[in-house]
């Protein structure tokens, strides 16, 4: 990458010929040894792929120390096998094939990449094929290295700025953090598609057509709001709004990022969970629903816990549900929780409590909320339980 965009420092061009050299050597001694005792030769496609790919930034680089004849077998592997590579190393395989002029069989490889996408206006061009690892880089890796193919082979394409929309609103909820892997997400970001990084006009707010400049801090209701954009690329921002209501007056709230649900069971003898009459001393379980669009770093959930209901476990710490991982924290109206990663889908996280007293009682809003980007947030409905001696 360095190289493509001239930044190598002085010398780096003769470390790079060394070490090709080296490599060289180093795989065509394996891949003869494997066949040593009259076997095939064998070697790891993917291995080569990403080897062959990176030596495509160097292109006077020639095969040394007799790599030309396994460089051939990988090259006819890729060609014949690529329908069966993973997204990142069909995007792989796309670019090294453009790269040695053979635009037909790098054209095909896009085209498939293009039918494995999802797209939309609001979210851009993304995959939702795509394991989320830990930190969810594998969905940010593998976007960047099929815009990089977008970029070289079909520069002018729409789904390069598709495909930067998906990185870049994928950083509103993210911590890219300030490994090497962020840099060839933002390299991607900044070296193809259209110019966004120029100066561009604030959006023009306006409340039953009257402009209000931001910003600007007031109460409205009861008033329409437009908004509207005129600068190129992708934007986002969100309307916050506060109320007192009564509970049952509380409906639930979601964006198109985010939702949550609460609900409560008693838990009989057997174990199972039954809707309906709770009585004092029984075991009740919490369950809180999350589903999210994309990965989230840092959300934050606050549980309202209702009066007559007293947490089974009273330590604070670490814990897990539902396969996800989370801090709790138990405090005397609330049950907070904090997820340090939040994976695209649906989780399921839940909690026992005892109901200690009879009576009516308000049972409390669960709120989830994106740390990174404080408008993605959401809360249940409000809803009334009753204890019975």
């Amino acid at each position: 990458m360095l190289r493509t965009m001239g930044y190598l420092p002085d010398g780096a061009e003769e470390m790079a010929k060394k070490a090709f050299a080296f490599c060289d050597k180093e795989l065509t001694d394996a891949w003869i040894e494997s066949g040593r005792n009259g076997g095939k030769r064998r070697f790891s496609v993917s291995s080569l792929l990403n080897y062959l790919y990176i030596k495509s930034a160097f292109p006077q680089m020639k095969a040394t120390n007799g790599f030309g004849a396994l460089e051939r077998e990988a090259m006819k592997a890729v060609r014949g096998g690529w329908k069966g590579f993973s997204i990142y190393d069909k995007a792989t395989a796309a670019t090294l094939l453009s790269r040695r002029n053979e635009p037909k069989a790098a054209a095909g490889i896009l085209e498939s990449l293009r039918q494995y996408a999802m797209s939309t206006p609001e979210t851009g061009m993304w995959y939702d094929n795509l394991d989320s690892s830990w930190d969810g880089f594998n969905r940010l890796i593998t976007t960047a290295q099929v815009l990089e193919a977008f970029a070289e082979i079909e520069p002018q394409a729409p789904s390069v700025d598709a495909l930067r929309q998906w990185l870049l609103l994928s950083k509103q909820t993210e911590d890219w953090g300030d490994r090497s892997n962020t840099c060839e997400v933002i390299h991607a970001i900044l070296t193809t598609g259209t110019k966004w990084t120029v100066p561009s006009a604030q959006p023009v707010i306006t409340l039953d057509g009257k402009r209000i400049e931001p910003p600007h801090i007031a109460k409205y209701t009861g008033k329409k709001l437009s908004i509207a954009k005129s600068s190129e690329g992708p934007a986002w921002g969100g309307v916050m709004a506060q109320y007192v209501s009564p509970i049952l007056d509380v409906k639930p709230a979601s964006v198109n990022e985010l939702r949550i649900e609460k609900s409560v069971y008693s838990i009989g003898a057997d174990g199972v969970g039954t809707a309906g009459k709770v009585k004092t001393g029984d075991r009740i379980r919490v369950t809180l629903t999350i589903v999210c669009d994309r990965d989230m770093d840092y959300v934050a959930v606050t549980d309202g816990r209702s009066a007559c209901l007293e947490p089974a476990e009273q330590l604070s710490g670490y814990t897990s549900s539902d396969g996800l991982w989370f801090y709790r924290e138990v405090r005397n109206d609330a049950t907070n929780l904090f997820i340090p990663f939040l994976p695209k889908g649906t989780h399921v996280i839940s909690y026992d409590c005892f109901a200690d007293r009879e009576g009516t009682y308000s049972l409390g809003i669960a709120t989830a909320q994106s740390q990174y980007a404080p408008m993605i947030v959401a809360h249940s409905a409000g809803a009334l339980i009753t204890v019975e001696q």
